[in-house]
């Protein structure tokens, strides 16, 4: 499959789902009141300000298979646990 899902700055393209160091705190709402929560595995790139983080995050939702689904993604960063921590 070729590797037009990644997006974002090509320096950022050789990091690999094996070298997450965080996951981030996920929502998918649907319907009337309902959600899922899931994590997704990522790395931290830098830190904005006090309260936001610019991640790389692996996947696509919370389906299997799609892990090798990159992008660059700004978030709040108390949505954001070490991995093994």
């Amino acid at each position: 499959m070729p590797d037009t899902m990644n997006i974002g700055n090509s320096q950022h393209q050789d990091y690999a789902i094996d070298a997450a160091t965080h996951f981030l705190h996920c929502r998918h709402c649907y319907g009337l009141g309902k959600e899922k929560d899931y994590w997704m595995p990522c790395i931290l790139l830098n830190t904005v300000g006090e309260d936001r983080a610019k991640v790389m995050v692996f996947g696509d939702r919370f389906w299997r298979g799609r892990e090798h689904v990159k992008r660059v993604r700004y978030v709040e960063a108390s949505r954001l646990v070490i991995i093994g921590g």
